[in-house]
C-alpha cells in the first residue's frame, strides 16, 4: 500500500509544470523501483510477489488517480495492480447513506489522495475525505443517471436534460455546462474521459433511449463529433485505448471509432447462431490488457434467453471466441490476472434481473416465486475456456432493498472488479457483496475461499479500489472497507 502511494505522491508533487501523460509515466517508471527496493527489504515470498506486481494500465493515458471511471482504468479493465486483503465479514470501516429515500446507482471514483467521488439519482455529486467526511456536494437540482468520470483536475457528468458539466475537483464548483443534446436516458451509462475529451451519451428522442454519443471537449464544452451506432446503446461503457473508442450496443454490436473526430474503423456483429436471435443487454465492452475487445450480450433461441461473452480483435473486429453463460450476461466484465501467478481471466456475473416490486405481495409480506439463477465465472482470456464458475444462493422476485418508495431496479450483478491478489469483488442482487478468490487454482471455488457481507440493497455500481481501501456503493449509498494490515 505505502509503495502505491509513494509513486502517485512523488508524481502529484510535479503536476504543476508536467502535463498528465508525464505524470502518468513517472508513476510507472518509479513503480517498479519502489516495488524492487520494498521486495529487497522483505525478502522471501512476498519480495517475489511485490516485483511481479506491474501497472496494468492503458497505453499511458490514465490520470494520476486510483479509480477515474467505472470499472477503473480507460479499457475499463476492473483490474487494480495492488492487492486488497480486506475482510468483508468484520464490515466497513466507515459508510454513508443519502437522505430521504434517495438512489445510488453510480460507482465511486478515487482520486490519488484517495478522496471519493459519488454521484447519486437524484443529482448530488459529493467529495468524501478518505475518513468519510463530506468535503463538498455540488446540487444539480436534476436528475444524474450515469456514473461521472474524472480527468486533470475537473469531474465530468451529465443530467437527463442532455446538459454536461465540469465540476472543479478541489472545490466542486462548476467549470462549464453546455447543452449537447435534447436528453440523457436514465439508464446507468458511464462518461468517459481522455486524451482532453469527454464522451456522453445521448437522446435525440427526449430520453426514451440513448441513440447516439458525443465527444466534447474537456475544456469548454464544446462539442467535436456524433456518433450513431445501428441501435441505441444501454448502460453504455466505452473503453479507451491509444486514439481508439470501443464501445457496443444494446444487442451486443460491438464498434471502433477514431477517438479524435469520431469516425467509424470497424463494426463487428454479435457472432449470433444461425437460430438465434438478438436479445436485450444490458452489459457492455471492455478492452482487456492483451488488447482484445470483450463485450457480454444475450440472445434469444426457442423463447430462451441466454448470455455470452464474446472477445474481438481489437485490430479489426473479427470475432475469436464465445463463450455461453447459460443466464442472461446483463453486467460488463473485469479483464484482469488471477492472482500473480494466475491466468489472465474475464470476470463476470450472469443472471436474470429482478423485478419490480410488487406492493400488494410487500404488504401482504408474500414471498416472491420467480427463481433467480446467478454464478460468478472466470473464462480464459484467450480461449474463453471455463476456469471456475461459482453458483450463488438463489434469489427470488425483486431487489433487495428495493420498495415502492426505494426502486433502484439494478441489473443482476454490478460490474465485477479484480484486485492484485487475485480476488474477484462484486455486488449481487441479493444485497451481498462477495469477495472470491480460487487461491489454489484448481478450478473449483470452495466455502473457504468465497467471503461476503450482507448490505440488505442490491448493486447498480460497480466497486472502487485504491490501495488498502475498498469502496462498495449499494442502492442505498457508500460504503469503505480497510485492507487488514500484517
Amino acid at each position: 500500500q505505502v509503495i502505491w502511494d509513494q509513486a502517485f505522491r512523488s508524481a502529484r508533487k510535479e503536476s504543476t509544470s508536467l502535463t498528465e501523460p508525464h505524470i502518468t509515466t513517472m508513476v510507472r517508471l518509479m513503480a517498479p523501483i519502489l516495488l524492487a527496493g520494498s521486495a529487497a527489504a522483505l525478502g522471501g515470498e512476498d519480495a517475489t510477489s511485490l516485483v511481479q506486481v506491474k501497472l496494468q494500465r492503458g497505453d499511458g493515458r490514465d490520470q494520476p488517480y486510483y479509480w477515474a471511471g467505472k470499472n477503473g482504468d480507460a479499457m475499463r479493465t476492473g483490474n487494480a495492480a495492488f492487492p486488497m486483503p480486506v475482510d468483508l465479514q468484520s464490515g466497513p470501516a466507515w459508510s454513508w447513506h443519502e437522505g430521504q429515500n434517495g438512489l445510488v446507482r453510480a460507482a465511486p471514483l478515487i482520486d490519488g489522495d484517495k478522496s471519493i467521488y459519488l454521484s447519486s439519482i437524484a443529482g448530488n455529486v459529493y467529495k468524501f475525505s478518505p475518513d468519510g467526511e463530506v468535503l463538498w456536494k455540488h446540487k444539480e437540482g436534476v436528475q444524474i443517471p450515469e456514473v461521472p468520470a474524472i480527468m486533470g483536475g475537473a469531474l465530468y457528468a451529465t443530467n437527463t436534460r442532455g446538459e454536461v458539466f465540469a465540476l472543479n475537483m478541489s472545490t466542486g464548483k462548476r467549470l462549464w455546462k453546455k447543452k449537447a443534446g435534447k436528453a440523457s436516458a436514465g439508464d446507468t451509462w458511464s462518461m468517459t474521459a481522455a486524451d482532453g475529451m469527454v464522451i456522453a451519451a445521448l437522446s435525440s428522442n427526449g430520453g426514451v433511449a440513448n441513440d447516439y454519443i458525443s465527444a466534447l471537449d474537456a475544456k469548454d464544452g464544446s462539442v467535436r463529433w456524433s456518433f450513431k451506432p445501428q441501435v441505441p446503446v444501454y448502460n453504455s461503457l466505452s473503453a479507451v485505448r491509444g486514439s481508439n473508442l470501443v464501445l457496443s450496443d444494446l444487442n451486443g454490436r460491438p464498434y471502433r471509432l477514431n477517438l479524435a473526430d469520431g469516425s467509424l474503423i470497424w463494426k463487428s456483429e454479435p457472432g449470433l447462431g444461425v437460430v438465434e436471435e438478438p436479445s436485450f443487454s444490458t452489459g457492455g465492452a471492455v478492452i482487456g490488457p492483451n488488447g482484445l475487445v470483450y463485450v457480454t450480450s444475450n440472445s434469444k433461441k426457442d423463447g430462451v434467453e441466454r448470455g455470452h461473452v464474446t472477445a474481438f480483435q481489437f485490430s479489426d473486429g473479427k470475432m475469436l471466441w464465445r463463450q455461453g453463460t447459460d443466464y442472461q450476461a446483463n453486467n460488463a466484465p473485469a479483464v484482469g490476472r488471477l492472482g500473480a501467478d494466475g491466468p489472465l481471466a474475464v470476470v463476470v456475473g450472469v443472471g436474470p434481473n429482478p423485478d419490480m416490486p410488487d406492493p400488494i405481495m410487500q404488504l401482504t409480506k408474500t414471498a416472491p416465486k420467480s427463481e433467480k439463477r446467478a454464478r460468478v465465472m472466470a473464462l480464459d482470456a484467450v480461449t474463453g475456456r471455463v476456469i471456475w464458475r461459482h453458483e450463488l444462493p438463489m434469489w427470488h422476485g425483486w431487489a433487495a432493498g428495493d420498495t415502492m418508495s426505494h426502486v433502484c431496479l439494478p441489473d443482476s450483478f454490478g460490474n465485477p472488479a479484480i484486485s492484485g491478489d487475485g480476488t474477484v469483488f462484486v455486488g449481487f442482487q441479493s444485497g451481498r457483496f462477495y469477495g472470491i478468490n480460487d487461491r489454489n487454482h484448481d478450478g473449483n471455488v470452495n466455502t473457504s475461499e468465497v467471503t461476503s457481507y450482507n448490505f440488505s440493497n442490491a448493486f447498480q455500481g460497480s466497486p472502487g479500489l485504491a490501495p488498502g481501501m475498498l469502496v462498495a456503493t449499494p442502492c442505498n449509498g457508500l460504503h469503505v472497507f480497510r485492507a487488514k494490515s500484517g
